[in-house]
């Protein structure tokens, strides 16, 4: 009878190792080879892993359109940046209203062209996202082995044969379920010639709730080198099929400059 027991008991120890290896193993990101070979070409394409890893801040300005209305509106705009996190976007329009995001790491505000201050929901903060520095947000999937990377295929985007490679980081804001994850996963799509960031795209969600997303398109060009590292020029955002958000357009940019966390700040 003892040895009986002790069958059993054996059988069950195997069972719960295996249970628990195939736990593991479900729960450890996809890094599709396809998508980290991509990776890997367009970070050498932007300078390589040390010339993006030696620019820890910019600053930059130049013009904003808002496209409130058809014929949009124009002013000027200067935006910061530090990490893959730290942002900030301040827009002084022809007409006299200001706007700004200032995001650090996972919390952020924005004042609104009334004059309200008003904090900034995850759904906001992962869209804003976008704009933060896209070859260190590809560099970072590239080093951190948590970050799941699933190769899409080749696209059409912007006239040209594109990559497209999901990522789903691993630094995502916690939520119910699974909406962290959800909001942390973008979508690039990278030249298939020049291995430069095209686009990138996610979901615009209301402010009040994650249901109810639109498709949004965040499209970088007019690459520059600026001290060894290629940085776009032109920025646009659209929702939709083909709903224009916003363009810019910068005339300077300035790596490694001062900044400290009150550039952050509301």
């Amino acid at each position: 009878m003892r040895w009986r027991w002790l069958a059993v008991l054996v059988v069950i120890c195997v069972f719960m190792g295996v249970t628990r290896a195939q736990q593991t193993a479900n729960s450890m990101p996809v890094r599709d080879w396809r998508g980290m070979l991509v990776l890997q070409q367009a970070v050498q394409a932007a300078g390589g892993l040390r010339a993006i890893d030696a620019v820890q801040s910019y600053s930059a300005s130049g013009r904003i359109t808002f496209y409130w209305t058809e014929d949009g509106t124009e002013g000027d705009l200067i935006m910061k940046g530090r990490g893959v996190h730290d942002f900030r976007l301040d827009a002084h329009m022809a007409n006299g209203i200001e706007e700004w995001w200032a995001i650090k790491d996972w919390s952020g505000f924005k004042k609104e062209a009334d004059g309200r201050v008003r904090y900034l929901p995850s759904q906001e903060l992962a869209n804003i996202q976008s704009l933060c520095s896209p070859r260190a947000q590809l560099a970072n999937a590239i080093l951190d082995s948590r970050v799941a990377v699933t190769f899409l295929g080749t696209h059409a985007r912007e006239g040209r044969t594109s990559f497209g490679i999901r990522i789903r980081s691993a630094n995502a804001p916690s939520g119910p379920g699974d909406i962290g994850g959800k909001l942390s996963e973008k979508d690039f799509y990278i030249d298939a010639q020049t291995f430069q960031i095209t686009t990138v795209e996610d979901f615009s969600y209301p402010r009040e709730n994650i249901a109810g997303g639109i498709r949004r398109r965040i499209t970088f060009a007019d690459y520059r080198n600026v001290d060894g590292t290629f940085f776009p020029f032109s920025i646009s955002e659209q929702v939709g099929k083909r709903r224009r958000l916003m363009e810019i357009r910068l005339t300077e940019v300035s790596i490694n400059v001062p900044i400290t966390d009150h550039d952050f700040m509301p």
